[in-house]
């Protein structure tokens, strides 16, 4: 998994620290898996360093390679090297390797439309560290505890929000876990209400601009970066939307989930207060969105300028001591990222070469073309196939993975792929929550028993799944409109002047 962006430089840290222990099994069951896998590895190796398979089975034979090692723990994107290379290797010799290691992973990252990533990091980075982020669940507090369930609804906007600027959803899973599931607690919410409501706040937040999943499935599918950022805003703002309707139904409806807090006559000023301390998102938004959306900007343009404004923001913020030390971390922090990232899609290039080498990509369009499926049954199946592949992979490797090999069934279909852009990003989000595999329920398990609260540390991974479990039918309703109405995603896109 990539490293987090933002704050995740240690939040990010933490949380894949909580992802490794909570997926660890069990000492002598762990030691039978990790032997099995190194068998795997070892024999899949050697049968495609002999080139004594056939050329699907050589496809076939590299992607168990793959799927053995990041199992074991190896970088996805290297992962992605060494099966892509080796598959090559064994289809067409040395010299083909070679010339697609030469060439192939250049022409994959040398794209303008992948200049876009290292400005949104780091304007993520930098919003984060000016403390501007931290402000904006302080501010989501002062506006919505008022409501029904006002904790719960805080937590979902602000983690929205937070997950927007910093493009990890596990960093703000954990950040805003350790912030918000005590206060809930010791205000009487019901646990499963509360663990439930942390694992969606960072949902609709990869949707929003800006969105690095987004611009990373733009440059694997060819997609106008600055029209696929807009396709999320309509999806994203519904999520969000959804999930405070079902927080507040739910808290009215059974007023125990979530008592109400004792009216407090916050005044009017400090309201105001604590909403001009976001002031910068509110800018980067009206620069981000509405520079693309009005065609002023491409998106790396208003990415560029974006960034440069989180420059300043952070060298005149009052909260930050060696203003520069904390410029010049960010940089290191987005060189490390985007690399990890380019590595993704340089892997992605190299694995998508050997399997159109092999035959695999065409037997696979071959086998769903013959089954006369709709673009709705096209799209339903993949749903449920990526449920499944998410419990196992995260959501920038599904897109890297399978996005190349699934574009010409997308285009054979006629599905939209600005459309397939924001479908894949929350699906790929909403597998990584689902029990009984999603690695966020077993971080908030994780954190939840790392409180010095003895209400949190009772909670059992059971209530996380619970709690899971109330809040996805929201998501799936919102695919499915997706699926029915792609509209829902291309019709901001068709309104604007994005490039």
């Amino acid at each position: 998994m990539m490293k987090p962006a933002g704050k995740d430089a240690q939040l990010g840290a933490n949380s894949a620290e909580l992802d490794s222990q909570a997926a660890a099994p069990k000492t002598g069951r762990g030691v039978i898996i990790t032997v099995s896998l190194v068998a795997i590895t070892t024999i899949t190796a050697a049968l495609l360093l002999s080139r004594a398979l056939n050329n699907s089975a050589s496809g076939i034979a590299a992607l168990v390679l793959m799927l053995a090692l990041i199992f074991l723990g190896v970088p996805v994107g290297l992962t992605m090297v060494l099966a892509g290379a080796l598959g090559i290797f064994a289809i067409v010799g040395f010299s083909g390797m070679n010339d697609s290691l030469a060439n192939l992973p250049y022409t994959a990252v040398a794209s303008w439309s992948l200049s876009v990533l290292p400005m949104f990091i780091l304007m993520g980075l930098l919003l984060w560290r000016s403390g501007v982020t931290g402000r904006l669940f302080e501010a989501a507090r002062a506006w919505l505890n008022w409501l029904p369930g006002g904790l719960a609804v805080t937590t979902n906007f602000a983690g929205a929000g937070l997950a927007a600027v910093s493009g990890s959803t596990a960093g703000i899973t954990y950040a805003i876990g350790r912030l918000s599931i005590p206060e809930m607690l010791k205000s009487g919410y019901n646990p499963r209400y509360a663990t439930g409501t942390v694992l969606m706040s960072g949902l609709a937040g990869q949707l929003i601009p800006p969105s690095i999943l987004s611009v990373i499935y733009a440059g694997v599918a060819g997609t106008s970066v600055g029209q696929q950022l807009l396709a999320g805003i309509v999806p994203g703002v519904a999520v969000a939307s959804i999930f405070a309707m079902q927080l507040i139904i739910m808290a009215v409806v059974r007023p125990s989930l979530a008592p109400k807090a004792p009216r407090v006559n916050e005044p009017l000023s400090a309201k105001l207060r604590a909403l001009a301390g976001v002031w910068p998102i509110a800018i980067m938004l009206v620069v981000v969105i509405g520079g693309i959306f009005s065609g002023i900007f491409t998106a790396t343009e208003a990415a560029a300028y974006g960034a440069g404004f989180a420059v300043l923001v952070t060298l005149t913020s009052r909260s930050i001591k060696v203003k520069w030390r904390a410029v010049s971390q960010a940089l290191l922090e987005t060189a490390s990222s985007t690399a990890a990232i380019l590595l993704l899609i340089a892997g992605a290039a190299l694995l998508t070469r050997m399997l159109s080498l092999s035959g695999v990509t065409s037997d696979a369009i071959s086998y769903f073309a013959s089954l006369n499926l709709s673009p709705v049954g096209v799209l339903l199946l993949l749903m449920v196939f990526y449920l499944i592949l998410g419990m196992a992979l995260d959501p920038m490797t599904m897109i890297v993975l399978t996005v190349p090999i699934l574009l010409p069934l997308l285009e054979q279909t006629d599905i939209s792929l600005l459309m397939f852009g924001a479908f894949i990003v929350l699906l790929g989000e909403l597998a990584s929550v689902t029990p009984p595999v999603g690695m966020m329920s077993y971080i908030v398990h994780k954190i939840t028993s790392t409180l010095d609260d003895a209400k949190a540390r009772a909670i059992s991974l059971v209530d996380v799944f619970i709690g899971a479990a109330w809040f996805i039918p929201g998501p799936v309703i919102l695919l499915l409109l997706l699926i029915f109405f792609p509209e829902i995603a291309t019709w901001l896109p068709g309104l604007g002047n994005a490039k």
